[in-house]
Parts: structure tokens; C-alpha cells; sequence
């Protein structure tokens, strides 16, 4: 199979096809951060159609006229432009997909298909392979349309008939524009369709589950984007709407929660929920066809862009009661899709992105107890809706893998999860439990979970839990010593001996908590002036300089602090806004923000186990002419700033707060005049460099010295007496107790007496 590159679709746009003369003629797609329900009602108002799946308070994709942008600009809002010519994509698109069909080997999935092209392969496969494939018709749409679908599963087998085996379906296009939805169902459908009996993965799926298949839920607003008007971003269905205006979008017209937030009641609006609930052919047909499949067990609801895993809830911030289980196939969905280097990140909907009532998903698991999820296809913005069709293939690639996934982990015979985090670390002599669930799926649950515990080096044993009700479970973990450590896993069994284990591979992995105690050296939520300075003989930005302010938002800095409330106050370089994007970012050169000096020497009497200085920072670098290629360093000083060593490069471009940690002690030894700066660089021209840092933190995790002074292991006697003194006396560092790094003294005698009388 040869896969053509986008280069050519370009080329044949500059030979075939006349540019500028296009629907979207000097559009462009801006990313416009807004800060309150207003100002993105009005953003919405002016553009020309909003290009977020899910808009909502902060950065909002709009395609823009110039004259929409200059009304927006005039706003105040910070604009960063992400597609600079909406009509140079569309008309590449559609000279990609000319070419395309002129080849006569070209494959299917060299280019997107229409309504019709789809239909046709669905029938392909029955024809092809009718032993497991059987195609149908859910219902019409609202222009007399069918919603076609098929349905993938092995032929009977003994002890397994297809009737009773579990369903999982998968449907796309709920939103006409996003053509790499119906293509990543017909990936679907291609793969288990002919890879049934020569792949083992694809057999299995077959063999265990009844694949249902509706690569197209909107036809009507489908077949519109194809039309030769060329309304390629067209989202909604077809419904003639008073006053003028047409459509209500589908995955707001669900009737679980619907008419809440994230929903418009303006039947222009994008997002326009309809007059009721249920009030469209298309969500009414896929409501009672989802009603009608008695064994269904799992769904997905496929979409562009911005690569996200959406559990429920999307009209509300609370998490539902399965949670955990939502955060354990997110995990594993996040892993599977990852095949081709991709991040899709997953979470509940409303709190990943923005709330969204009437969704589909929450119809789903909300009203028929069916776990369901959003996924946003590819990509992240940078062509949005109009993805090049060389990427098909690797989205259908890697969304193949998360069905795999999902399948798999529906096979399993118990879930067993955790209900309360693993801590890093405790306090010596803590009590301390953890919770697990353990719930039935193919199997029924006997006995209690087990928690099997050792110290490192050692054998694990089991510690039984006991239940708190509605299949919650606590394991009461036994106390630890000061610098020592607990390994453990989970397990819990099945009436018929299954077993499965928390984490899965267990025990060659598992969980670990170490035990000491934590001593803060140095705070600052920079709420108050702790003597940080700006500055450094090598500085020389001409804009963006470091200052202790309120940040305010742009597309590439944040509109808040980390700290919790009541705090406000973070260094962020240049504070303000400004008229763009760029108007005061770091330009120029490099900017130098450097700490006062501080202690990192662990307390009086005590073994620093490990120094560690941890701070969140907010880092953009990826906008402008020039993205990507600046970074910023972090440097160590150990003596008050005469010398640096670089502790590490920030370059993430994550558009969030993000926590960095480094271990002091695996780099260099910790003193008592330690300093740490932070150099924001332009080093090259074009490019946006916004840097913010915050919620510093050095401390020491430590644990009292022991009175065992030669290390015997044994109780403290007199030998320990005799051989500190002897080190004492000859000035040894090891009878330096107090830490202080001087010659030993009798403050370190009263030390070690002290650790000698505890024992």
C-alpha cells in the first residue's frame, strides 16, 4: 500500500485548483483566551463558527474573517493565529482527494470518502465476508437518510453463540465537519473485518464480542460538507431552525442532564441544543437502537480534534461512582493510543476540558449503565478539522490499539482498583491504610482482597483486607521504621480461582512507600518579597524581563498563580497582556531570575536521606513564526552564585502549571549557601517565550542519627561510646553529628548521647 505524501496535494493545489477565490477566503482559525462567560459569548458571537469541539472559558479555536479578527483584537483579547489560511486547507484537501480518485490503485484509506463511498464499503464487507459481517440500517435521518451500520462477530460456536456474546459499539460523526471520525470507524471495521482469522487479535475480538459499527450518525450535515458550495465546517445536523437558521448539534440534544452547561440555546449557535431533549431523528434513532442491544458493555463516540480520552460526567465537575474504574481503562487507553508517539490525554470531560451538557457519553453510561467515552481524534490544532489524509492511517493505527485495549481489559474476570493513592512516602511510625475495590466482571468475587507486603530484599506476606461496604475494601499496612521501606500489591480471586493482581504484573511490579520524616528548608509562594533578584551580567532581553506579579492570560501564559486562594502572586516574564500574543514576551536575548541564599543542610542530630528542590513553572514556547526553539535553564549555585551548574533544560509546551523535582544529592552536595536561577531566553527570532515560576520548595527528607556509632546493628553499648570518641577526638567528619561541617565539637557530643540513650 502506498501512502502519498501531503507535499503532493499541495502541489496539485498550486497547478489545479484557483486560489482565493474560495468560501473561506481569507479566514483564518485564531486560539482567543477568554476570561469570563462574556467575553467568550461575544468571541463566539463575532466568528464565523467556533472550532472547538467543546468551547468554554480560556483559549477558544474560532475561524475569524479579518474583519471578525480585528473586532476581537479590538476586545483586548489575546489572539494567536493557528491556521493562517482556512481556505488554502480546503482547497489542499480537495485537490489531495481529486488526485486520489484519478489513481486507479490508490487505496481506501488514501483519502477521506463521502456518504455514499462509505455506504458502499459497509456493503463491501457483508458481501465479502457474510459469515461475520451484516450490515443495517438503525434508522433515517431527518432528511430521509439512513444511519448505516454493521455489525462484526465470529460464527456460532459451541458453548459460545453469537447471541449471547457482549457488545461494544463504536460510532463517529456525530459532528458533520470531522471527516477522520468515520474514517477511524471504517479502520475499525477494515481491520476486524479482514483480519478476522489470520490475525490473532482481531480473531479473538471476534470471537468474544459483538462488534457494532455507525462510522456516519449526522448524514444530513455529513453529506453538506461535501457539497459543491463547499460548506466544509459545517457541524450541526440539517434542521430548518426559525429565523432563518439551520441545525441543532447532536451531541448536545441527549437527554441525560440535558440543558445545562455547555449548551446554547441560540439556535445559530453551534453548540444549539434544540428545542427539547431527543428532539432530532438522528439522536432519537441511536437512543432506541442503543436501548435495544441488551448486552452492551462498552462505547465510544469518535470525534476531532485535540487528541483527549472523555469520560463521563460532562455536565457536571463531580466524578461518578466508577470513577476509579474510568481512571484505570483511561490509563491503559492513554498507553494504547500512544503506539505512534501521540499523547491523547484522558479524563472526565467536564474537568479536562470544559462542561458539556447533553452529551452523548452521559446518555449512555448516565441512562443505560454503559460505560462510554469521547475520543478527540487527531490533531492538536495546527490544521484542526482539515487533517491531511496521510494522517488516516496512523489515527486509525493507533485508535485500533485502544479498541484492543478496551476489549481487553473488558475481559477481564474482577476489577480491581485503587481507591486512595499510594504515598511516596510517610512518617516513620505512621499508621497508615490503603483502600482498594475490588468489583465482579466475568466473575463473581470470593473471599477479601489480599494485600502481600515485604521490606525490600524480603519474602511478601499476605495482610487480609476488610470490607467497608459497596465493594470497598482497606488493608490496615504495617507501620515503618525511620529510612526504611514497604514493598506491596494487591490480589483478589474469583469464585473459579481467577486471580487477578493490582498492579496487573504483579509482583514483578508493584507498590513502594518509604518511610522518614520530612523537614521544609526553604518555602516562598512568592506572595511576599523573600529577596529573589532579576538580573545577571550576561542579561540582555530587551522585553519579557522577570517580575513578581498577576499574570495576565494569554495563549502562551497563564491568567493565575499556582497557589491556592488567597494567593496571587507568581515571577511570571512580563505580567501583561499586552495587544498580542507577543507584545510581552521575552525578546531579544535572556532574562535571569536568582533566589536569596538558603540552607539545603539537613536539621541538628539528623542523616539527610535525600534533598530535593521541587517548584511549578508554566513554559510556552511553542507559538510565533519560529515555535520550539528556545529552553530554559535551571541552575544550582553551592556557593551564594560565585559558580552554577545547570540542574536542568525546561522545553515542555503543556499550557499548564507543572510541577519539577530535582534530587539534590544524586547532582552535587548540598550546603548551606545554596542559590537557584531561572534563565528565560529568545535566543532566536519569531518565536513566543512566556515563563512563570512559583511555589518553591527545598526539603530534606531525614532521619534522626543512631547511636550505633560503628554500625554493629546491634543496641547501643559502650563500644559505640568509645569509637565515637576516638573519632571525635581525631577530629573524624564521621563524629561531626550536628552536621555543621566544622571540626567536632560538644554540641555533637550531646548529639550522640541523645541517639545513644534513644537506642
Amino acid at each position: 500500500m502506498k501512502h502519498r505524501p501531503w507535499v503532493i496535494g499541495l502541489v496539485a493545489l498550486f497547478t489545479s485548483v484557483a486560489v482565493g477565490d474560495g468560501p473561506f477566503d481569507g479566514h483564518q482559525v485564531l486560539r482567543v483566551e477568554t476570561r469570563t462567560l462574556q467575553e467568550l459569548a461575544a468571541v463566539s458571537a463575532l466568528s464565523e463558527t467556533v472550532w472547538s469541539c467543546t468551547p468554554g472559558v480560556g483559549a477558544v479555536d474560532v475561524q475569524a474573517t479579518p474583519a471578525q479578527r480585528a473586532q476581537i483584537e479590538a476586545m483586548g483579547l489575546p489572539v494567536c493565529v493557528l491556521v493562517d489560511d482556512v481556505q488554502a486547507l480546503v482547497d489542499a484537501e480537495a485537490a489531495q482527494i481529486a488526485m486520489t480518485r484519478a489513481q486507479a490503485d490508490a487505496a481506501w484509506f488514501a483519502t477521506f470518502r463521502t456518504f455514499d463511498e462509505i455506504h458502499a464499503r459497509l456493503d463491501h464487507y457483508a458481501a465479502t465476508y457474510p459469515a461475520i459481517c451484516e450490515v443495517f440500517v438503525a434508522g433515517q435521518t431527518l432528511e430521509g437518510r439512513p444511519i448505516k451500520g454493521i455489525r462484526l462477530s465470529a460464527p456460532d460456536m459451541p458453548g459460545n453463540p453469537r447471541a449471547t456474546r457482549p457488545q461494544v459499539l463504536f460510532n463517529g460523526t456525530q459532528h458533520a465537519r470531522e471527516w477522520v471520525s468515520p474514517m477511524t470507524v471504517m479502520f475499525l471495521a477494515d481491520s476486524l473485518a479482514e483480519g478476522y482469522g489470520s490475525v490473532p487479535a482481531m480473531t479473538a475480538a471476534l470471537t468474544d464480542f459483538e462488534v457494532i459499527l455507525i462510522p456516519i450518525v449526522n448524514a444530513d450535515g455529513y453529506v453538506y460538507t461535501w457539497a459543491a458550495s463547499q460548506n466544509r465546517m459545517w457541524r450541526k445536523n440539517r434542521r430548518p431552525n426559525a429565523g432563518g437558521s439551520f441545525g441543532v448539534d447532536p451531541n448536545r440534544n441527549w437527554g441525560y442532564e440535558w440543558g445545562g452547561a455547555g449548551a446554547s440555546t441560540t439556535p445559530s449557535n453551534d453548540t444549539y441544543r434544540g428545542p427539547s431533549a431527543f428532539s432530532e431523528p438522528e439522536t432519537q434513532v441511536m437512543r432506541d437502537f442503543i436501548s435495544a442491544q441488551p448486552r452492551l458493555r462498552a462505547h465510544i463516540d469518535f470525534h476531532s480534534y485535540s487528541q483527549l480520552i472523555l469520560s463521563p460526567w460532562g455536565y457536571t465537575p463531580d466524578v461518578p461512582a466508577d470513577h476509579d474504574l474510568f481512571t484505570l481503562f483511561n490509563r491503559r487507553l492513554e498507553t494504547a493510543l500512544a503506539i505512534n508517539g501521540m499523547t491523547y490525554l484522558g479524563g472526565p470531560s467536564n474537568t479536562t476540558i470544559y462542561p458539556a451538557s447533553g452529551v452523548m457519553p452521559d446518555w449512555v453510561y448516565g441512562a443505560r449503565g454503559v460505560k462510554s467515552w469521547t475520543i478527540e481524534l487527531r490533531d492538536t490544532g495546527q490544521t484542526g478539522f482539515i487533517l491531511p489524509a496521510d494522517q488516516i492511517l496512523p489515527t486509525g493505527i493507533e485508535n485500533l490499539n485502544g479498541v484492543l485495549t478496551l476489549l481487553d481489559t473488558l475481559r477481564e474476570p474482577l476489577y480491581l482498583t485503587l481507591d486512595s493513592s499510594v504515598p511516596a512516602a510517610i512518617a516513620s511510625s505512621q499508621t497508615w491504610s490503603m483502600r482498594v475495590k475490588a468489583r465482579s466482571n466475568t466473575a463473581v468475587l470470593s473471599g477479601m482482597p489480599v494485600a502481600h507486603v515485604r521490606n525490600p530484599g524480603g519474602e511478601f506476606a499476605p495482610i487480609a483486607a476488610s470490607s467497608l461496604g459497596q465493594d470497598t475494601f482497606s488493608v490496615e499496612m504495617p507501620s515503618l521504621g525511620c529510612n526504611t521501606a514497604l514493598e506491596y500489591y494487591f490480589e483478589a480471586q474469583g469464585a473459579q480461582g481467577q486471580i487477578v493482581r493490582l498492579p496487573a504484573d504483579a509482583p514483578a511490579s508493584f507498590f513502594r512507600t518509604d518511610a522518614f520524616d520530612v523537614y521544609d528548608l526553604f518555602v516562598d509562594d512568592m506572595e511576599t518579597d523573600r529577596g529573589w533578584t532579576v538580573g545577571s551580567p550576561q542579561d540582555n532581553a530587551t522585553a519579557g524581563f522577570w517580575e513578581r506579579a498577576d499574570p495576565e492570560p494569554t495563549p502562551a501564559q497563564p491568567g493565575d498563580d499556582h497557589t491556592p486562594a488567597p494567593g496571587v502572586l507568581c515571577w511570571v516574564t512580563g505580567a501583561a497582556a499586552g495587544g498580542s500574543v507577543g507584545a510581552n514576551d521575552v525578546d531579544g536575548g535572556q532574562t535571569t531570575l536568582t533566589s536569596p541564599v538558603f540552607s539545603a543542610l539537613p536539621p541538628a542530630g539528623t542523616v539527610a536521606r535525600r534533598t530535593s528542590i521541587s517548584f511549578w513553572y508554566w513554559y510556552s514556547n511553542n507559538q510565533g513564526s519560529n515555535p520550539n526553539q528556545d529552553t530554559m535553564p535551571v541552575e544550582l549555585s553551592t556557593d551564594g552564585g560565585a559558580t552554577w551548574q545547570t540542574m536542568g533544560i525546561i522545553s515542555g509546551n503543556l499550557n499548564r502549571w507543572e510541577q519539577q523535582t530535582y534530587t539534590l544529592m544524586s547532582t552535587l552536595a548540598p550546603t548551606g549557601t545554596m542559590r537557584m536561577r531561572f534563565i528565560a531566553r529568545d535566543l532566536g527570532g519569531g518565536s513566543i517565550v512566556e515563563a512563570a515560576i512559583d511555589d518553591v520548595r527545598v526539603y530534606v527528607e531525614a532521619c534522626p542519627r543512631s547511636g550505633d556509632f560503628n554500625g554493629s546493628g546491634g543496641a547501643p553499648d559502650d563500644a559505640d561510646v568509645a569509637d565515637f570518641f576516638a573519632a571525635w577526638n581525631a577530629g573524624d567528619p564521621s563524629a561531626d553529628f550536628d552536621g555543621s561541617g566544622g571540626t567536632p565539637d560538644d554540641a555533637d557530643v550531646a548529639l550522640f548521647f541523645e541517639a545513644w540513650n534513644r537506642g
